[in-house]
């Protein structure tokens, strides 16, 4: 559809939609497609949603807000970001 002009735009959270688009589309299919912030002011932000009622709820966010912490202190997080860019975790295309 994006690249047929059946849709003009589509709007997703870039690293989303760059891990969707990898798995459907061939490198020279993605090379024609433009890639625009949502926001232009630096530090914008993921969600995980966490319901106050699920069992353990608390444990979960502490030890996710730990574990970022330190992946972002060691350079890890980067890392894997940069790893990620670079298409390190994509897996082989399926035959279509």
């Amino acid at each position: 559809m994006l690249l047929s002009n059946r849709v003009d735009m589509v709007i997703s959270k870039e690293w989303v939609a760059r891990y969707a688009l990898q798995l459907d589309f061939a490198p020279d299919q993605l090379a024609r497609l433009e890639y625009r912030p949502e926001n232009a002011e630096a530090g914008t932000y993921d969600y995980l949603l966490l319901s106050k009622k699920a069992p353990n709820a608390q444990y979960y966010l502490t030890a996710i807000n730990s574990g970022l912490k330190k992946l972002r202190a060691s350079g890890r997080y980067d890392a894997i970001l940069q790893a990620f860019r670079r298409g390190e975790f994509m897996l082989p295309r399926a035959e279509k």
